[in-house]
């Protein structure tokens, strides 16, 4: 679902473009960066205490990954949106959880780098540890387990209807029997109390992918060829928690990804109507003003 979304944006831009059109509004949506693993298997020697602020936080390295993002974006855009922070032009949306948060705040820094003294930041003869340059700027959130637009798996009953039909399909019971002797070894070399499934597999692939990605110690067990293995495994367990089996669950998979896609749509689509109705609304003098509309997200 994520890969059509970002089609959907690449292709509307292309339009713009050949059309020779004017920008009216940008839409960004992006992951949070680099992260510590959520948890870990009990035979890791790589505990929550090797992590500087614990698990599933944003890392200094997703720190930079995201700064990097918004200088990027900033060249991409440095046109159309302002330089320096402007209250009405941006809007920033992420969901209720540290890393998302964390990472829509480095983004920002690395967009924002910019400023006049007393005007976006305080002079440093009256605060002298200011960070050079550094605009706050707001970043607004709603409930977690509610927010059907930034989280694909926040509370819907009959998503998880839909998702436990697809445990009992054909092709999950066959995707699963294949792997079993790779699940079976893995409940044994991990020391899990439950049995790893496709399901749970991600726990086990979580910790050890990032753990590679840190240069930290890996199990003797851990090489390739289980890694590949793993791998491959996991996409599949990704494919059906989004319902992309064959055939697709349709339903499933608009109401993982489809409250933030008409999101998107609706909010162009009023961009459209407030300006070519030249409408006085609140909503409309509000949209009229806004250039860039961000979703920080943490599953896309």
């Amino acid at each position: 679902m994520a890969r059509c979304i970002i089609q959907v944006g690449v292709l509307f831009a292309l339009i713009a473009q050949a059309a020779g059109d004017n920008l009216l509004l940008v839409q960004a949506i992006w992951r949070h960066g680099d992260r510590s693993p959520t948890t870990t298997f009990p035979t890791d020697v790589n505990t929550e205490d090797k992590w500087p602020q614990g698990w599933g936080q944003l890392t200094t390295l997703g720190m930079q990954q995201h700064y990097s993002l918004g200088s990027r974006l900033r060249t991409m855009y440095g046109d159309f949106i302002s330089s320096t922070y402007k209250a009405e032009e941006i809007y920033v949306r992420s969901t209720d959880i540290d890393r998302t948060l964390m990472s829509a705040m480095s983004n920002l820094a690395g967009f924002y780098q910019n400023g006049t003294v007393d005007v976006d930041f305080p002079d440093t003869t009256n605060v002298p540890n200011w960070p050079t340059l550094w605009s706050p700027i707001p970043v607004h959130t709603v409930d977690y387990a509610t927010d059907l637009i930034g989280y694909p798996f926040a509370e819907c009953a009959r998503a998880d209807q839909l998702y436990e039909e697809i445990q009992q399909s054909p092709s999950y019971l066959n995707v699963s029997a294949e792997n079993q002797a790779l699940f079976d070894w893995l409940t044994n070399v991990t020391g899990v109390t439950d049995p790893v499934t496709l399901d749970n597999l991600w726990l086990v692939y979580d910790a050890l992918t990032i753990e590679k990605i840190h240069n930290m110690s890996l199990p003797s067990w851990y090489n390739d060829t289980i890694y590949n293995h793993t791998v491959a495994a996991n996409d599949y367990a990704d494919d059906f928690l989004f319902g992309i089996v064959q055939p697709p669950v349709c339903e499933l998979i608009k109401l993982r990804g489809g409250s933030l896609l008409k999101a998107i749509t609706d909010r162009m689509t009023a961009k459209v109507t407030c300006m070519r109705n030249a409408s006085s609304s609140s909503d409309c003098t509000a949209l009229n003003k806004l250039k860039y509309y961000v979703y920080s997200a943490r599953v896309l």
